[in-house]
């Protein structure tokens, strides 16, 4: 094994130089992605992903979305993740106490009971 790779988990971690030269032999170069794989001993799905990445950051997100984007798709689907454990432990712990203290969570004149919201709709 080179000192450009390390082995982790079954998989190569390659250093953001060795994906920059592949990249470049792609893009600049005009080598097919199959070429360039089979003379780096990369798969040509890993490098065409590595490439489609590349092109989107290069030409800001009109062929896909930029690292940046991509970043932020991750961040914002964590906070939903965690905004819906938030909300489903509130609506168990308001369930939970109208329990023990003998009270409709949602009386008749809520808006939940007149069919306008439902209980597990983000107003």
């Amino acid at each position: 094994m080179s000192s450009m790779q390390t082995k982790s988990a079954g998989r190569r971690a390659r250093r953001p130089e060795f994906k920059a030269g592949a990249i470049r032999l792609v893009l600049d170069e005009g080598k097919t992605i199959g070429a360039v794989a089979r003379e780096l001993d990369l798969t040509p799905s890993s490098l065409g992903v590595w490439v489609a990445r590349a092109q989107a950051d290069r030409t800001r997100g009109k062929t896909g979305l930029t690292s940046e984007e991509r970043a932020e798709l991750a961040w914002l689907r964590k906070e939903n993740r965690e905004l819906r454990m938030e909300r489903d432990i509130l609506k168990k712990a308001t369930a939970f106490f109208a329990h023990f203290c003998g009270s409709d969570p949602f009386p008749e004149s809520s808006p939940y009971n007149k069919g306008m919201l439902s209980p597990t709709s983000s107003a």
